[in-house]
């Protein structure tokens, strides 16, 4: 699909995009402190980072055998589910100017797209926010200058109210009695909730409803801005323990599997995702890993991808 860039004007638009909400808001977040720190999609920080904070969050579980879960939660559809109102009010509170929102929002929303493929670009537009093709569009547009910073604000609302409703996970260092408040890991479309326990030695039954209530509310958060949770791609791990001869072990995947959550969808039903083992990988915030944080985990998986690569050349 080609979003009219192929002329002087549409380029124009674009470059001016980047300026605005790449460039100057980037600037006007780290000086004004409007990114939330759960948010590693900014200058100056890499999915990496975000790995290691997810990583040291599990390790502190591991130490305090205190039950912990992770919900990783994926964007459906991302930039192109940005709803209007939305992601103006989010523009707006990130400091964009009146007019630089709604000269972003308008043309994205009044966009014709043409198709375009070896032969060329259609002559006509296959569809777009014209009166004669259907009326207005809906989201941020994928290749936008504008997209990775205003989905960015949008997600910024979200962890907000989700922290105001009381989710998250807080440790205490144990010299100076600090409080961390870490309530999610995020990167662009890509979301891990933290969750602990409110309390040491609660019941497996309480602590799942807690990370259900949850998930449950960050899913909502995110329908009223348009967006929507894809179950396919979601999955969570449950780190519990029980004492053996005074002997912390978590437990396995056999003695959770009467549990469950579920995220909600847009259509108003709800969508069970798998519990994982804590032993099993995935790629998540583009680093290999899993609770267990064992550091062999990504060589192992950067060794098979490197051998499959040697293979295919071979052929």
């Amino acid at each position: 699909m080609e979003k009219l860039s192929h002329g002087p004007t549409g380029k124009d638009f674009n470059w001016l995009n980047k300026l605005i909400f790449a460039h100057r808001l980037e600037v006007h977040c780290r000086i004004h402190n409007l990114t939330p720190q759960e948010q590693f999609a900014k200058s100056k920080s890499c999915c990496e980072e975000a790995s290691l904070i997810k990583n040291l969050a599990t390790d502190g579980g591991r130490i305090l055998h205190n039950s912990s879960a992770i919900t990783n939660i994926d964007f459906d559809q991302c930039y192109d589910r940005g709803w209007a109102p939305i992601s103006g009010l989010a523009a707006r509170a990130h400091g964009v100017s009146r007019q630089s929102t709604s000269l972003m929002l308008q043309t994205m929303q009044c966009m014709d797209y043409f198709i375009k493929t070896g032969f060329g670009i259609s002559d006509e537009p296959a569809f777009g926010g014209s009166d004669h093709l259907g009326g207005k569009m809906m989201g941020l547009g994928q290749g936008s200058g504008a997209a990775p910073g205003g989905m960015r604000n949008i997600i910024t609302l979200v962890d907000n109210a989700y922290k105001r409703m009381g989710h998250g996970m807080a440790a205490t260092s144990s010299i100076s009695g600090r409080i961390f408040l870490l309530a999610a890991i995020i990167y662009v479309d890509d979301i891990d909730l933290l969750h602990w326990a409110k309390f040491y030695g609660i019941e497996d039954e309480e602590f799942v409803q807690q990370v259900q209530d949850a998930t449950t509310d960050w899913g909502m958060l995110v329908h009223a801005t348009g967006g929507a949770v894809k179950p396919s791609k979601s999955f969570w791990y449950l780190m519990s323990w029980k004492f053996q001869n005074g002997r912390a072990k978590l437990k396995t995947k056999q003695e959770l599997n009467q549990f469950s959550i579920a995220i909600p969808q847009s259509d108003g039903t709800t969508a069970v995702i798998p519990l994982e083992g804590n032993e099993v990988t995935k790629k998540t915030l583009g680093v290999w890993s899993n609770p267990l944080n064992k550091p062999t985990v990504p060589l192992v998986k950067l060794k098979e991808k490197g051998l499959d690569w040697v293979d295919k050349l071979r052929v």
